[in-house]
């Protein structure tokens, strides 16, 4: 979810730029493994801003992952502690390890978060990586203020009050000097001290955050070089969802757009030849590069590439949803569930394009991580009139499409080829408006 234009959107995002040039036909491709080095800074990218959520101690779930904190000023009334995960695999599986989360919920967090960590790449002894925030009203000062544990000590009477921004939709990405966040990575088979620069920022009433931090890197061929800029997830530092860009999509807005960001297993051109993005390993603290050419290759939702057809039961009615019944159709397909803030606010603008377009042209496909209980729950409230599949054990809708992050969409032509993802309402209500809007 992530701020663009005149709209806060909440993003877990991170992607790289790469810089294309010639390359030999004849030299074999190996799989490059590239050391990245951090820089303070967005670069050209867009970056997202996260909630700093409420805190979840009456969770069943996580009331055990709370630790004790210390120092909350006594003038400070209506106060909340809540903590910012900075590697979900990490956090989740030292709980686990503790005792802190049952095995049942553990299980069902790989599932929802798709979290399926190389144990032999965490750490079992739990490490610092989290950072603790508290918020309140200052009784003395008559305002809401908010504290950041940036030594990440647990004690908050060693750390300023901060008087967050408010976000400028006109530069959101403005920021003064940020913070300075202590925490520990388990690199190399070693927990090591990592900094991280942190940002906080009031929207209305919510508070927010991201890490204005990025990568550089480089890829040797011969005797060239091409200098690549990575994102280091502005959400989160993990590089959980690294994603690439073509380099041509920045010849006009200088910046990156969604619909071009080049996700895991997607195929770019650098030098001449295409690679497979893999993604960053933490752990080496690499970004992985695969040939793309000269064997099969995973599935990706990649703009160009069809879409592969599936079938499946309407949430509702229990009729088949089948993609192939749609040829000849613009099919939009919103991957989603109640749990993400962005994919709630979507609908209802949605639920006003999908008012108005042609359903003869035009047709709608939610496809929903949700169980029944809690799909329901949402539809009582929130009717949406188009048809919701529900991704389970089944049919694994999730892990067929390879999407790790909501919200993601596609929009389909009608031959079945995908011409745009991460399609935002506006984006897609311009798509088809031309000729296809009542």
């Amino acid at each position: 979810m992530k701020i663009l234009k005149n709209s806060v959107w909440i993003l877990l995002s991170s992607v790289l730029l790469v810089h294309a040039c010639t390359q030999p036909q004849n030299q074999i491709e190996t799989t490059a493994f590239l050391p990245i080095q951090l820089k303070e800074g967005y670069g050209p990218f867009h970056p997202g801003f996260s909630f700093v959520r409420n805190s979840t101690k009456d969770s069943p779930v996580w009331c055990k992952t709370y630790l004790s904190v210390n120092g909350i000023p006594k003038s400070w009334s209506r106060t909340s502690v809540s903590y910012v995960i900075l590697n979900n695999n990490q956090f989740v599986y030292q709980n686990f390890i503790v005792g802190n989360i049952n095995l049942t919920d553990y299980q069902g967090l790989q599932k929802d978060w798709h979290l399926f960590p190389d144990t032999n790449r965490v750490s079992k002894k739990p490490i610092r990586c989290y950072i603790y925030v508290i918020r309140g009203f200052d009784e003395k000062s008559g305002k809401w203020v908010v504290k950041v544990d940036t030594n990440n000590n647990l004690d908050f009477s060693d750390e300023a009050t901060i008087h967050p921004k408010t976000i400028d939709p006109k530069d959101p990405y403005q920021y003064d000097k940020p913070l300075r966040i202590q925490y520990e990575i388990y690199q190399k088979g070693v927990v090591q001290p990592a900094e991280l620069p942190m940002v906080v920022k009031m929207y209305g009433s919510e508070l927010l955050y991201n890490f204005p931090q990025y990568a550089t890197t480089t890829l040797k061929k011969g005797n060239k070089e091409y200098q690549l800029t990575l994102a280091s997830g502005f959400t989160t530092p993990d590089f959980e969802k690294t994603r690439l860009v073509d380099p041509s999509s920045l010849f006009f807005s200088g910046k990156i757009e969604d619909k071009d960001l080049i996700e895991i297993d997607d195929v770019v051109a650098i030098g001449g030849s295409k690679y497979r993005n893999k993604g960053v390993d933490v752990f080496n603290n690499w970004l992985e590069l695969e040939p793309a050419d000269g064997k099969k290759q995973p599935y990706s939702l990649q703009v160009g590439n069809s879409f592969q057809p599936f079938a499946g039961r309407d949430f509702l009615t229990g009729r088949t949803v089948d993609l192939g019944n749609y040829r000849g159709k613009y099919v939009y397909i919103d991957f989603w569930g109640t749990g993400c803030k962005g994919c709630v606010q979507d609908m209802p603008a949605l639920v006003n394009i999908y008012r108005k377009v042609d359903t003869d042209k035009v047709a709608f496909i939610g496809i929903t991580l949700d169980s029944p209980k809690r799909l329901k729950t949402f539809m009582v409230k929130s009717p949406l009139r188009w048809p919701q599949v529900i991704s389970n054990d089944t049919n694994q809708l999730f892990e067929r499409y390879h999407v790790t992050g909501l919200p993601t969409s596609v929009l389909i032509s009608p031959n079945g080829t995908i011409i745009a993802r991460n399609i935002r309402p506006d984006e897609l209500r311009d798509a088809l408006s031309s000729q296809l809007i009542n």
